[in-house]
């Protein structure tokens, strides 16, 4: 008999600068050994300064790849990323009825950086997110604004949380989003230390929490940083992992990511792509 490559497949939108994104996820991948196959929702033309424009696929387009994707089989792990529209968010609910006992990451993107949305009638996805699509998720990887929206706070409240505040958040949105696990990705916190938190439920149905903190790289060059850390935990999952092996050897990984993207410029903006593969500079 012969081995079976380990695979994710990779459901979000392409971006042309290169940094977030089907892109960013194929080479977080890359890094962890694992093949990944792509589904692309929307096109974005963006630098690394803004968005300039959004398309999204049609739904019917999205379907057809999807639907020729799993004629070579179903991955280990799916990722999802941007949506693009609620027709396509509609359509990855459909599909992910058919992928039965496969980890789910769900990265639920909302906008970029810049501030600029990225998907069509924005209320819509993110009713289609909290209705449909976060209850089929293994693990929602939400930043601490996109879950101050999903949560209908105010995100400026979100900001200057402490390690308890940062748990009790991930709490509350691992039983509003009724997901098996959520990775709240506390970046944007103020402070010398970054603490993002897992939570999920244990075999008796509690919820159980667990931290992972670092002290805060100086590092401007984070384009991508949320789409690459919810691709390496979708690839550890993919192995076999459990949550929270998972969840440490991901955030390990993307230590080391933004280590190495340290003191380089890309590009007109300040805010570049991560040096996800020891990228060369000169």
């Amino acid at each position: 008999m012969k081995d079976k490559l380990i695979s994710i497949l990779t459901i979000a939108g392409s971006d042309s600068s290169g940094g977030a994104g089907i892109q960013a996820d194929i080479k977080a991948a890359d890094l962890c050994n694992v093949y990944a196959s792509s589904a692309i929702t929307a096109v974005t033309a963006q630098s690394t300064s803004r968005v300039n424009r959004v398309i999204p696929i049609s739904e019917r387009d999205l379907r057809a790849q999807l639907d020729s994707i799993i004629e070579d089989g179903y991955p280990d792990a799916i990722k999802i990323g941007m949506t693009g529209s609620p027709q396509n968010a509609l359509a990855i609910d459909s599909f992910l009825d058919k992928a039965t006992s496969i980890p789910i990451v769900i990265d639920p993107v909302l906008s970029s950086t810049s501030g600029a949305d990225l998907n069509l009638q924005q209320k819509q996805v993110i009713s289609i997110y909290n209705n449909r699509l976060f209850p089929k998720a293994s693990v929602v990887t939400p930043n601490l604004i996109e879950a101050a929206v999903f949560l209908g706070e105010n995100r400026d409240m979100f900001l200057d949380l402490d390690e308890d505040g940062i748990t009790e958040i991930a709490t509350r949105f691992l039983k509003m989003s009724k997901s098996c696990g959520v990775v709240l990705k506390g970046g944007h916190l103020s402070g010398d230390t970054v603490t993002d938190v897992l939570a999920c439920y244990d075999d008796n149905g509690r919820v159980q929490t667990t931290k992972h903190s670092s002290v805060k790289i100086d590092c401007r060059n984070l384009h991508g940083s949320g789409c690459t850390l919810s691709t390496l935990l979708a690839c550890e999952l993919a192995k076999g992992s459990d949550y929270e092996s998972a969840f440490h050897k991901a955030e390990r990984m993307m230590n080391n990511i933004i280590e190495r993207s340290i003191g380089y410029e890309y590009g007109t903006s300040s805010y570049g792509p991560l040096n996800v593969n020891n990228y060369l500079t000169r």
